[in-house]
């Protein structure tokens, strides 16, 4: 059974990405703080800003695949603060790939379609990268360090909606808070995006790391579509009314960080190499209505002593 370590697995791309493979492979789970507990998974709790306990994470470990996750999504916060953004997706992320480097494993780096400054697109990969705000600098940077330490690493822009384990909400969870309670909510007319539903994401990801791809690739759901309309879309899922997102432009926000208009991907590389369809965007919506009936992460993260790593 392959060993895969996964970082970042209490946030909501890390935590999908082990819930929907720790039955078919020997899965490392990396938190920093938060508590999780997942029904196969190992799970480690260990600060990657250390080197040290990165070595002792592979050499406990000894993953054949990695896919890190973990990072700093925080825009605003991030844009006052350009070292920590530089110091948790740019340097941390250089240590994992010298680390998979060294140990001769498949690496994936999850990027972000917000490297594109959002004046044209779909965008392919070949594309001029020009980002607007710290948080994507850090990570187009974390892409150019990764590729200088770590060669075949595989890098992959995607924009992804979801449920998620902790406190930090995505938009789609924010927006069914909001229509939960029947509340009117902002959805941005002049933003376009191509989100895919994370659960999905883990399907392509390991078809990717079989077929050893490298380099960088773009992984979009199947529709660009304004986030006014995708509220819509969610509203209709879980028949809330969809009146009760109110069409509106990020221009009447006081951001700190400016934020691109229009980030879709063009999925074509991807579906010519694997042969395979992008991620729908209709059934994504339908999965993430199933989810939450199921009660995703419901309970979690619970009352527990989890492995610590220490250097």
């Amino acid at each position: 059974m392959t060993r895969l370590l996964i970082t970042g697995a209490s946030g909501l791309l890390g935590a999908n990405l082990v819930l929907e493979t720790e039955d078919c492979f020997e899965v490392t789970a990396v938190v920093h703080k938060q508590s999780m507990k997942f029904s196969r998974a190992r799970v480690v709790q260990a600060d990657l800003e250390d080197t040290r306990v990165i070595r002792r994470l592979f050499a406990d470990s000894r993953p054949e695949w990695i896919i890190h996750c973990a990072a700093d999504t925080d825009i605003e916060s991030l844009e006052e603060d350009p070292q920590r953004a530089s110091r948790l997706n740019t340097a941390m992320s250089r240590e994992v790939a010298k680390q998979a480097f060294s140990v001769n494993a498949k690496l994936l780096f999850v990027s972000t379609d917000s490297v594109f400054d959002g004046h044209n697109g779909p965008y392919k990969e070949r594309d001029e990268t020009a980002p607007l705000n710290v948080y994507a600098r850090s990570k187009l940077d974390g892409e150019y360090v990764l590729a200088e330490v770590c060669p075949g690493v595989l890098i992959v822009r995607t924009n992804i909606f979801g449920w998620s384990p902790g406190q930090k909400k995505s938009l789609a969870e924010w927006l069914h808070s909001k229509l939960l309670k029947e509340e009117r909510c902002s959805g941005f007319s002049d933003i376009y995006f191509s989100p895919v539903y994370a659960p999905d994401l883990a399907s392509i990801f390991t078809q990717m790391l079989e077929k050893g791809l490298e380099g960088t690739y773009h992984v979009p759901g199947d529709e660009c579509i304004s986030k006014y309309e995708f509220g819509r879309r969610l509203a209709v899922k879980f028949g809330f009314d969809p009146e009760l997102i109110i069409n509106t432009s990020s221009a009447q926000m006081h951001w700190i960080a400016e934020r691109p208009k229009r980030t879709c991907l063009d999925g074509t590389k991807l579906t010519a190499t694997l042969g395979i369809g992008l991620p729908e965007l209709q059934r994504g919506l339908v999965r993430f209505r199933e989810d939450y009936e199921r009660g995703l992460f419901e309970g979690m993260p619970p009352k527990q002593k989890m492995e610590v790593l220490d250097a």
